[in-house]
């Protein structure tokens, strides 16, 4: 990264949280177009339209 960035990463703490159990997302694996699973919990979370 350059000198003076503004962008901050952490490795360490996720920043989103599994809507089906609570856990902490680090991955996202998509599937397809409407299956995605989500790491390390595993659960999978359909396509929703917004």
């Amino acid at each position: 990264m350059s000198e003076g960035s503004d962008l901050e990463v952490s490795y360490e703490t996720p920043n989103h949280t599994c809507p089906n159990c609570g856990e902490p997302v680090f991955q996202v694996t998509v599937r397809g177009p409407s299956d995605r699973v989500f790491g390390p919990c595993g659960c999978r979370i359909p396509n929703v339209d917004r």
